[in-house]
């Protein structure tokens, strides 16, 4: 069984009568009869509608292929291919003709650049045999082969080597569909469609319910299959159902008091006609429509905190359905104003930074009025002159300004932080007056 998709023909051979019957695909009236001798068993359309018929013949009989021009009611030409022919099939581009020998262990291969003058393009080995159909992959590099064994495998088209296999047994023929991206392999004693993803070579899905379906055709243009049986002689017809359309839900959103918070929502197929957005105080509030909020996304005005809590939803309308987002919250934070917290803490750390240098400063203007006095002290012990050493020590020590002699602490401390070696120089200026003091007594003494 073919279709033409252009012209919406279903054609269905019958090998028993030599004959290929042409059908209306929208109400299966007959349109046309071609006679086709020698039992043609599978049929393939070209992109001009040209007809090409695979003639079995007989188990081990040598047969042909016949090639019927549109419009006319027997072969133009037969050409020569395997041992009992079954399967034919047009590569994605259409450019090329895959013929099945049963029981040949290889796949006869056409050009068909020139529709209705085919040309033998050589032969494309199989590792096994009785392949009964094939599909080629939508990259047209993997040809997918019904056949008799526990797997239909998938073959190379380059080298012929089994790339992967199907979980279906027993299978025998196939069909195609660009358009949805699947292609569709009949396995009769298990009654069931199998239906494999293109792309991935996976098995999709499994279509039970039709009684030992045998040959198969699909229209890419309607998206319509068409099915026959081993029994009852019955044509079923089978159109893909749309899965169905969801929504896409916003997420939750937390903000600070006073910014705004946008949501977002979708559908998972088709084009929304219109979107409203819904908004509820809480969880347990009505639904309230939001004037203005017909866009995918909806951003909220300036939050408060009364808003923390609401919910937020939008309801879609496709395809005469009224598709409904699930809710989503949003959560409105305090403005605590942690940046001027920030900031005094950055303020106080800089004082008490400062306070501590400060001090630091001030112990080491300690350390240099402690070595300063003990200077004097030293020099003053030496010349044995105790006025001078008592004059000394007071010069030191109220250098030192500590508290017990009555001078103010900050003065202590920005005299250390402006330069501590002032001490040191005044503790040695007094130690040479004394010095000079006691030189200038003893020549007195020795005068007189």
């Amino acid at each position: 069984m073919a279709i033409d998709p252009d012209r919406d023909l279903v054609y269905v051979a019958s090998r028993t009568e030599g004959l290929v019957y042409g059908r209306d695909g929208a109400d299966l009236t007959g349109v046309r009869t071609i006679a086709v001798p020698n039992e043609p068993f599978n049929l393939a359309v070209g992109p001009t509608g040209v007809l090409y018929a695979s003639q079995y013949t007989g188990n081990n009989t040598q047969r042909s292929l016949a090639v019927v021009l549109p419009g006319a009611s027997a072969p133009a030409v037969t050409l020569p291919v395997g041992k009992s022919p079954i399967g034919g099939t047009l590569s994605p581009d259409g450019k090329t003709l895959y013929v099945a020998n049963l029981s040949d262990r290889f796949i006869s291969v056409f050009d068909i650049t020139t529709p209705g003058g085919p040309v033998s393009a050589g032969q494309l080995a199989t590792p096994t045999f009785f392949s009964e159909t094939i599909t080629p992959s939508a990259d047209g590099s993997r040809l997918y082969v019904a056949d008799n064994s526990s797997a239909a495998p998938v073959i190379d088209t380059a080298t012929g080597v089994i790339r992967s296999t199907l979980p279906l047994a027993n299978t025998f023929f196939q069909s195609d569909d660009p358009g949805l991206n699947s292609m569709f392999v009949t396995a009769p004693f298990s009654g069931a469609v199998g239906i494999v993803d293109r792309t991935t070579g996976a098995l999709a899905q499994t279509l039970g319910g039709i009684p030992r379906p045998y040959y198969i055709a699909t229209n890419p243009v309607t998206n319509a299959s068409y099915v026959t049986t081993l029994a009852g002689n019955q044509l079923t017809k089978i159109t893909p159902v749309a899965p169905p359309i969801e929504a896409v839900d916003p997420t939750d959103q937390t903000v600070q008091e006073g910014q705004t918070a946008t949501f977002t929502a979708g559908v998972t197929s088709g084009t929304p006609d219109s979107v409203r957005w819904e908004r509820r105080a809480d969880a347990g509030a009505a639904w309230e429509p939001i004037p203005g909020a017909t866009a995918a996304s909806y951003t909220t005005p300036a939050t408060a905190l009364a808003d923390s809590g609401s919910q937020y939803r939008a309801v879609f309308s496709v395809a005469g359905q009224e598709i409904t987002s699930g809710p989503a919250t949003l959560t409105v934070l305090e403005d605590t104003g942690a940046g001027a917290d920030q900031d005094a803490n950055a303020g106080s750390g800089q004082e008490a930074n400062s306070g501590s240098g400060s001090d630091a400063a001030a112990n080491a203007a300690s350390g240099a009025n402690a070595s300063a006095s003990a200077s004097a002290n030293a020099s003053a012990n030496a010349s044995a002159a105790s006025g001078a050493s008592a004059d000394s020590n007071a010069a030191a020590n109220g250098g030192a300004g500590g508290g017990s002699n009555g001078a103010k602490p900050g003065l202590a401390v920005t005299g250390a932080a402006s330069d501590g070696s002032v001490w040191i120089l005044g503790a040695l200026l007094l130690a040479g007056c004394a010095v000079l003091f006691l030189s200038r007594a003893r020549r007195n003494r020795v005068a007189r």
